[in-house]
């Protein structure tokens, strides 16, 4: 079993995840493409033992090309939008599976702006909507990315707010790329965890494909616009994904 860094300075062996075990599950993802980087092999082991998932995705994902006048704001919004449903739907997740919030790319409020209630408010209305879920899935609480980190503030907020005492596990996208040492999870406050997605492997890459606007050059007219290079998306098509659970509390 292959072994993963969750400090700067000592290794850990991971525990194995049973997908089957979760129930229903939420999977909170900042832009359109995280579900599918950080959770697609998740989502679709849920999906085929047809255990019910949702999935809300947090912003507009409108920052990746704020440059471009072929792709301004609206249109970019509803191909981002419908990216996220395509790929979801090669995962087994169907559209009315998805809520989309359209909270601002870049200045996803956190506990520190104004906002942020608002924002906890809209999850919180979402989370009394589910039938109880038993799992939250939600991004690493120190990715190195803004709006991944206030998507975990405001996740957990409103989950305090209904006394969520279900699980509750955390996916790094940006760790790698963007944390520094104190990004890094410390040894006594989560588990190293590991997915074997093999089976569905090649459905989540293809599910990552199909975010045409940030994996190809479909947007040309920015020169700085974001585009994942071939690096960045070796990181995620391994037959393995990583998550941390708190090992007390959140």
């Amino acid at each position: 079993m292959a072994t993963t860094t969750v400090t700067n300075t000592e290794v850990f062996e991971p525990t194995m995840l049973d997908a089957s075990e979760l129930g229903p599950t939420i999977v909170f993802a900042p832009h359109p493409d995280d579900e599918s980087l950080g959770c697609g092999g998740l989502i679709a082991l849920l999906a085929r033992e047809s255990v019910r998932v949702n999935v809300v995705i947090m912003t507009d994902g409108i920052g990746s090309h704020r440059n471009s006048e072929q792709f301004p704001p609206d249109r970019l919004r509803s191909i981002r939008k419908q990216e996220a449903i395509e790929s979801l739907g090669t995962l087994g997740v169907s559209p009315d599976s998805v809520v989309f919030l359209d909270l601002p790319d870049e200045y996803l409020p956190d506990s520190s702006t104004s906002g942020f209630d608002d924002a906890v408010d809209a999850v919180h209305w979402g989370l009394r909507q589910q039938c109880k879920p038993e799992t939250l899935v939600v991004p690493w609480r120190r990715d190195g990315h803004c709006d991944h980190e206030a998507t975990w503030q405001i996740v957990s907020a409103a989950a305090d707010r209904i006394k969520y005492r279900g699980r509750w596990l955390e996916y790094p996208v940006w760790l790698d790329d963007l944390g520094g040492p104190d990004h890094y999870p410390r040894n006594d406050e989560m588990r190293p965890i590991q997915l074997d997605i093999s089976e569905v492997r090649d459905l989540k890459c293809k599910a990552i494909q199909c975010h045409r606007s940030q994996v190809t050059d479909l947007i040309s007219d920015d020169p700085g616009g974001f585009r994942m290079t071939p690096g960045m998306l070796a990181r995620f098509e391994s037959d393995r994904e990583r998550y941390l659970e708190p090992i007390i509390g959140r």
